[in-house]
């Protein structure tokens, strides 16, 4: 039986305490003081990344080099999504959306009266949200259309790989994927606790673990990319 809710509280405090940890971090420009190299990124896409301290920054696969654009529109931020028309849409710390203009933040409010973890976007472009509860809702253009717990999970994220497929991350660090009626539990895959996962324009799957270092599936594992630009990382999402 798939369960993201046993030893919640167990992962709560291992996420709470390596958080308190890895606090501080570094942001650097030079590619010569990366402690990775992220050219095997296939899709050769942006990435962009939100530290541990809520800030945003953009690794570029070509240049090897990462751009800190710190509190980006003054906002603290847990995540960030493109939308399909490659609109950074973005969750506050407080869990209020925001949609960027090119300068600024447009404030989307707590949208449908939610609180959430964390918004996607579907290959139709629709907008889904993680609400504070790990309730998922799908967004009709006015209110969310509660999808309650799916599967009777308690989720952190949820992804959309290349065939429309949902995934999510449960909130003890374990992944699911959809079969049209459930999460197929897919366990801590590769043996890590994660935070989240993502989808790459190529389909391939990546991840940030609890330790906030960042790996990329390889089918059987995943090969650890280490701390990107020596951040400790919450979030990775890429430029569509």
């Amino acid at each position: 039986m798939f369960s993201f809710l046993s030893k919640s509280f167990i992962f709560s405090i291992l996420i709470s305490f390596m958080t308190l940890f890895n606090f501080a971090f570094a942001a650097s420009q030079s590619a010569s003081s990366q402690i990775i190299n992220l050219a095997n990124n296939t899709s050769n896409q942006s990435l962009y990344v939100v530290g541990v301290n809520a800030n945003i920054a953009v690794w570029n696969p070509t240049l090897l080099q990462l751009s800190d654009y710190g509190y980006l529109g003054g906002w603290s931020l847990k995540m960030v999504a493109f939308d399909n028309v490659g609109t950074l849409w973005s969750v506050g710390f407080n869990g209020d959306v925001g949609k960027w203009n090119g300068k600024s933040w447009d404030g989307q409010g707590y949208m449908g009266g939610w609180t959430l973890k964390s918004i996607a976007f579907d290959k139709n472009g629709t907008l889904w949200g993680v609400g504070a509860h790990s309730n998922v809702g799908k967004w009709n253009g006015k209110s969310w259309d509660d999808q309650g717990y799916m599967g009777g999970a308690f989720i952190n994220m949820i992804a959309f790989d290349q065939n429309g497929t949902p995934w999510c991350v449960g909130v003890n660090g374990n992944i699911g994927k959809w079969n049209g009626t459930s999460w197929d539990d897919q366990g801590h895959m590769g043996g890590w606790y994660v935070k989240m996962i993502a989808f790459d324009n190529a389909g391939s799957l990546w991840t940030v673990g609890v330790g906030s270092n960042v790996g990329k599936w390889n089918g059987r594992s995943w090969d650890d990319q280490g701390f990107i630009g020596t951040w400790y990382l919450n979030w990775i999402t890429w430029a569509n």
